[in-house]
């Protein structure tokens, strides 16, 4: 199990890398490289058959930023207007300014006065 983490989060890594490796090289940001693009390009870089010569995977690594560089996302738009603070969904209404916490009447307070009888 923790072997598959660890390859998971190397995956993850490399992918990372390539991808800020792309924006890079395209002169664009790393926001607009697609992660889902870029894991398909290494799945199929992975289990492809060229093996694992170096020449092969400069090869690969190169035709996989193109592919990356053919799928940019397009540009964000910048905001015109802040975001708007969502409003409570509940069924309870909202608290009045002044308004106690609860409604809930005073605990009640008991005592005891026992006087111990010696018989």
């Amino acid at each position: 199990m923790r072997r598959e983490v660890y390859a998971h989060l190397i995956v993850h890594h490399a992918t990372r890398d390539l991808l800020n490796e792309a924006a890079r090289i395209l002169q664009s940001t790393a926001e607009r490289t697609s992660f889902t693009r870029a894991l398909h390009v290494v799945r199929r870089t992975v289990i492809s058959p060229s093996g694992f010569s170096p020449s092969a995977r400069r090869r690969d690594r190169r035709l996989g930023i193109a592919e990356i560089g053919r799928s940019l996302l397009p540009r964000r738009r910048t905001r015109e207007c802040p975001r708007k603070v969502r409003s409570c969904i509940t069924g309870y209404g909202s608290k009045a300014p002044g308004e106690p916490a609860s409604h809930r009447r005073s605990p009640v307070v008991v005592s005891l006065n026992h006087r111990w009888h010696d018989h």
